[in-house]
């Protein structure tokens, strides 16, 4: 089967089930019923304490979808719980996904004003503004790790950290999207 075709025989109603067809190496096959159910993908991974002693923590950011800043606020209580003093944010692999999470997202870190500036085909200009709510109430030092697949929301998140003077960006040249 050709991939979209996979996925459409695979994506059904939860609770219903399909039937799947293996074939292994040996050319014996074999059938395998599964239910279908919601797959979770959690978008910030990769969370731990790189150094104890200097409270140095980690943070992947996959993608951003709206279950992003909820799993960040999580991820950054369990680190500050064990001494945070600085992050590395790992944007590397990052494709971006919805502008509004990857601009709530960078709000946490920085105290209010402007995150970006959208300019559409018509001219027209909209200023995205940090909700000074969100900011995590201390200013920790930040590297922030991109690679030329890092695009769009992770581009708008590692920009403003950069222009603000709150993070440095280490890596590759990003994407170019955003």
């Amino acid at each position: 089967m050709e991939t979209m075709e996979r996925i459409s025989t695979l994506k059904g109603k939860p609770g219903t089930s399909v039937s799947l067809l293996f074939q292994r190496p040996d050319k014996t096959k074999y059938t395998v019923k599964v239910k279908r159910q919601p797959i979770f993908s959690s978008t910030v991974g990769k969370v731990r304490l790189l150094d104890e002693k200097n409270g140095i923590g980690l943070l992947h950011i996959r993608s951003f979808a709206k279950s992003t800043p909820k799993e960040l606020d999580t991820a950054l209580d369990a680190l500050k719980a064990k001494g945070l003093q600085a992050i590395v944010l790992d944007l590397r692999f990052n494709t971006g996904g919805l502008l509004d999470t990857a601009i709530a997202v960078t709000g946490r870190f920085i105290r209010g004003g402007v995150i970006c500036t959208l300019k559409g085909r018509n001219g027209n200009r909209r200023v995205r503004k940090a909700d000074p709510a969100v900011f995590l109430g201390k200013e920790f030092p930040i590297v922030v790790l991109i690679n030329r697949y890092s695009a769009s929301g992770s581009e708008v998140l590692a920009s403003c950290l950069r222009d603000r003077g709150a993070a440095i960006l280490v890596g590759e040249r990003s994407f170019g999207k955003g």
